[in-house]
């Protein structure tokens, strides 16, 4: 088994784990046992506060077999303070990232972008340091170019072309790569004030059904654009707005 299959195997070990045990204290905290209550599945889920958040994120990821780093930026609405449901975009931050893994002369670089939808679900998030885990479904882009035309025409390096330049900027990346992916991943939050928590964790990238354009300069797989990644960054907002107060 390589590397990479271990520590994808270890993370959602780890989530699997992690998941029922807070699901399990969860339960035994909100509805402590009761010999005269019959207790059910979805009983007790009541919608008793709601919020909103921002979170900026970076991202250090395994990408076509070296690390990059990615700027990330999601919003979500909280239910609960523990269920957040919402909307994320990625992006690989060095324009000029040249791996290996697709030229060993490093005359190619390679642009990802990325978005979708995400959840993640937080135990014990009144708790000064809590954990939560997180996962993104979406569907991505990249882009493999020639790293001669970034630097001959620098004044085009938001317009991959996806191949070599031949003077059609419109068609951005649709020369590129299009793939689906998933996320898993697991967070250790801290909570610095009531509007703001800071978190550090690690995810597992996993991309599928990777559809290669016949004009692409380099055909990519989903091996080459899935990989381990280590993130931080910070949630702002309103985390527990209570509908019913005292």
């Amino acid at each position: 088994m390589s590397l990479k299959h271990k520590s994808l195997v270890f993370i959602i070990s780890m989530l699997i784990s992690f998941v029922q045990t807070g699901i399990c204290q969860d339960m035994m905290v909100t509805n402590p046992v009761n010999s005269d209550t019959t207790h059910t599945l979805f009983g007790s889920l009541k919608l008793n506060s709601i919020g909103l958040y921002v979170s900026p994120e970076l991202q250090l990821g395994h990408l076509a077999g070296q690390f990059t780093g990615f700027g990330n930026g999601s919003v979500m609405f909280v239910m609960n303070q523990k269920l957040a449901v919402g909307a994320f975009v990625k992006q690989t931050i060095d324009r000029n990232y040249t791996p290996s893994d697709i030229s060993s002369s490093k005359s190619l670089r390679l642009n990802v972008r990325n978005m979708g939808v995400k959840m993640e679900y937080s135990i014990h998030p009144g708790k000064l340091i809590h954990v939560s885990f997180p996962i993104q479904l979406g569907f991505g882009m990249a882009s493999v170019d020639s790293f001669d035309f970034a630097k001959n025409y620098p004044d085009s390096l938001d317009h991959h072309d996806g191949r070599e330049f031949n003077g059609d900027h419109g068609r951005g990346m649709r020369d590129g790569t299009r793939f689906g992916s998933i996320e898993p991943g697991i967070n250790v939050n801290l909570n610095l004030f009531k509007y703001g928590k800071f978190f550090i964790g690690t995810s597992y990238r996993i991309a599928a059904f990777a559809k290669n354009n016949a004009a692409a300069v380099y055909q990519l797989s989903g091996s080459q654009l899935g990989g381990l990644n280590f993130n931080m960054g910070l949630k702002l907002g309103i985390f527990d707005y209570k509908f019913h107060r005292k």
